[in-house]
């Protein structure tokens, strides 16, 4: 009876955890965005200031020095009140011009949070993260798998995740929710034990010791 009420705990923890960082099985995007750059773009910040670049963002990019355009676009990106096919745009256009792998992992974080999962995996199965050591990059791949339910990709994703950085929670509170979903109840108890342990701001080292 204790071992059921236990294992109700541990699902109910997990989901609760989960439906705050959105991976959740609700509203999966089965297709790839197709991004169009149309000069009378509608769906504008509401920010007065920004109004006018999105009534044209390719020629506002063109206006920018080249340069610039990187760190302009990433300003950019940090604004709040972006929609999500605008953050797709820059996105799209950011990968153009620059060859840092670290604007496709935020590409990917961004399409995680708008539960564009199929995306993340486009962006992700690249050639360039083919053989990554990145635990970041497995996490998220790990994440999206998990919403598409290819439970056992998940598993080795995020289990590889925790292998080249086994100090963070997140990527224990995702292989936990696998492990119920795979019905490894026992494994995913440990799984979610680390994470409480390291998401609690324990040191390394006292972390260490209780997920040991």
């Amino acid at each position: 009876m204790m071992r059921i009420q236990k294992r109700a705990f541990l699902v109910a923890t997990l989901a609760s955890a989960f439906l705050m960082t959105g991976c959740t099985n609700e509203s999966v995007k089965g297709e790839e965005v197709v991004i169009i750059e149309k000069s009378n773009y509608h769906g504008k910040p509401t920010s007065v200031a920004h109004l006018d670049k999105w009534e044209d963002i390719s020629a506002w990019i063109e206006s920018i020095p080249n340069i610039d355009r990187v760190p302009e676009i990433e300003e950019e990106l940090k604004l709040s009140h972006l929609t999500s096919l605008q953050r797709e745009i820059l996105y799209n256009r950011l990968s153009k011009i620059s060859d840092d792998k670290n604007h496709i992992i935020q590409w990917a974080e961004s399409r995680i949070e708008n539960k564009n999962y199929i995306g993340v995996l486009s962006l992700l199965n690249k050639e360039q993260f083919k053989r990554t050591k990145n635990p970041q990059v497995l996490y998220l791949k790990g994440r999206a798998l998990l919403a598409l339910k290819r439970y056992d990709e998940a598993d080795k994703a995020l289990l590889t995740a925790t292998h080249y950085n086994e100090f963070n929670g997140d990527y224990y509170s995702a292989l936990a929710y696998v492990s119920v979903a795979k019905g490894q109840h026992s494994r995913a108890d440990a799984a979610l034990s680390k994470s409480v342990a390291l998401n609690n701001n324990l040191k390394p080292k006292e972390a260490n010791k209780l997920i040991k």
